[in-house]
């Protein structure tokens, strides 16, 4: 026989099943009622995700999260850029006698490093989704400098001739720049301090030793490519709109020609020695950084540091400090090998401890087993 049972508060019978009291609703203890157990919003979030194609579905919620900060401060660089395109265009139109071509292609330098800088940052942001540290380490640099750039710069601040007297606006003082600043560095931080992000990408500490997924050289040279390729196009744009330009256009003068093609000198030098990084050649991290510092130098001379030249300089920077701060870099340089001649270099060191071997592409697969078997057996 089933025993009764009363409430607590108000000593009324109860229902063998009920959860509450029919007379004052207090919760009826022990009540063997089915209950909804409750669900943490990581939870919840991770049911969304699920929902995701490729491996967004399978990858951390916090990585996830860093993807879609890239991806919006990609595409929130993207509506800045092209707020201003009609600022360009206008400057090609010969309405009135006041067109100025050569001002307009020195402004258009500007909106195509910005659209590349877009494109770099999708790109990444899908590297990362397939685990590759070495995107990652590649990542923190554009992410960090755009931020910087963002601060630095003084593009638009005033009338001045120049890129700003074009593109007042991509000052870099508005709301969307500071926006899509405040999500890199967001972004930036999430992915070097979360712990399931660090666990994904393979970094941390095993066996008292840190493990290294990546060769911080070739991310220095990946660095320098992009950083090459964005100061040897805004040279060969300087150049064409010399050429270019009408008499009246005061400001596309000489210094520009000649910024041009110094820029291109930089670009042409940091494109030849990067291949020699590889090998550990002391020369070679020696003449990208005189480079590097002689693109500040050429920086400190233009009027007004627009973003794109900036950013362009971050990277750069970002690259040298991999060159000369990282402790398996320093390595690498200290004690180069002589080894054969035939590819760029005549030093060949071997990668860095828990490092990828030297012939892992760009952007490959870089992580390595951090414990190779110890008794391989003979080859037959």
């Amino acid at each position: 026989m089933q025993a009764s049972r009363n409430c607590s508060r108000c000593g009324a019978d109860l229902d063998v099943q009920a959860a509450f009291c029919s007379r004052c609703g207090h919760p009826v203890q022990g009540a063997s009622g089915p209950s909804r157990p409750y669900r943490s919003t990581r939870d919840q979030l991770a049911d969304l995700q699920r929902r995701l194609p490729g491996q967004l579905a399978t990858i951390p919620l916090e990585l996830l999260a860093v993807v879609a900060l890239m991806l919006a401060s990609a595409v929130w660089l993207c509506v800045t850029v092209a707020l201003h395109v009609h600022d360009v265009a206008t400057l090609f139109d010969e309405t009135d006698g006041a067109s100025a071509p050569g001002l307009a292609l020195y402004a258009l330098a500007t909106l195509v490093v910005l659209l590349a800088f877009c494109g770099w940052l999708g790109f990444l942001a899908w590297r990362l989704t397939k685990a590759d540290a070495r995107a990652r380490a590649v990542a923190f640099t554009p992410l960090i400098g755009y931020g910087l750039a963002v601060l630095f710069s003084n593009a638009g601040a005033d009338g001045a001739p120049g890129t700003r007297a074009a593109l007042r606006s991509l000052d870099s003082h508005g709301a969307l720049p500071v926006a899509t600043m405040l999500m890199c560095w967001v972004a930036a931080l999430v992915l070097a301090i979360a712990p399931r992000n660090r666990e994904f990408f393979g970094v941390g500490a095993a066996d008292g030793r840190t493990t290294l997924r990546y060769d911080p050289v070739r991310v220095a040279r990946d660095l320098l490519i992009a950083f090459a390729a964005g100061v040897g196009a805004v040279g060969v744009m300087y150049l064409v709109a010399h050429l270019i330009a009408d008499p009246a256009e005061t400001s596309i003068g000489v210094k520009v020609l000649v910024i041009g093609a110094l820029f291109i000198v930089v670009a042409a030098g940091v494109t030849a020695s990067s291949p020699r990084l590889l090998g550990g050649d002391p020369l070679a991290r020696a003449t990208v950084t005189a480079l590097v510092v002689g693109y500040l130098i050429l920086m400190a001379i233009v009027e007004g540091q627009d973003l794109a030249l900036l950013i362009l300089l971050f990277v750069g920077l970002g690259a040298l400090a991999y060159l000369w701060l990282h402790q398996a870099a320093q390595v690498r340089f200290a004690a180069p090998t002589l080894g054969p001649r035939g590819a760029g270099s005549p030093y060949k060191a071997p990668p860095p401890p828990g490092g990828p071997p030297t012939g892992v592409p760009l952007y490959g697969a870089t992580t390595v087993d951090p414990d190779p078997p110890s008794d391989p057996s003979p080859p037959s």
